[in-house]
């Protein structure tokens, strides 16, 4: 079963007219060790993230400010939710949190947060 809730931004609409996303809630129940997963991120008024909590792995994992003001301030218009499984001795399974930022129609930025089933959160 997977669960996606976003809360758009209409005053925060990009320049291509596709909604932002301002608080975003996925809950997904994955294969292997992550188990289910659930990823919460709130946005503040200028369009950066305050939270991104995510919980999987059978741990709640908070991703660090400096990730956090390395991803805010764009006009985020999309998220996926990848997993996939590695060597143990590489970490073993990993989460892969795609944003995406920009129209159906051109250009579009993506950023990748990885989060590893050690705990461990770092951008891809």
């Amino acid at each position: 079963m997977l669960v996606i809730s976003f809360n758009l931004n209409a005053v925060g609409a990009s320049q291509q007219g596709a909604p932002v996303l301002s608080d975003v809630y996925i809950k997904s129940q994955l294969t292997g060790q992550a188990g289910l997963v659930e990823i919460s991120g709130k946005k503040d008024k200028k369009g950066s993230f305050i939270s991104l909590t995510i919980n999987a792995f059978g741990k709640i994992i908070k991703c660090p400010d400096d990730i956090l003001k390395k991803i805010s301030r764009r006009n985020h218009s999309g998220i996926q939710l990848t997993l996939k499984s590695t060597h143990k001795k590489h970490a073993g399974e990993k989460i892969y949190i795609q944003l995406e930022a920009g129209s159906v129609v051109g250009n579009k930025e993506l950023i990748v947060i990885v989060v590893s089933e050690d705990g461990k959160v770092f951008l891809d």
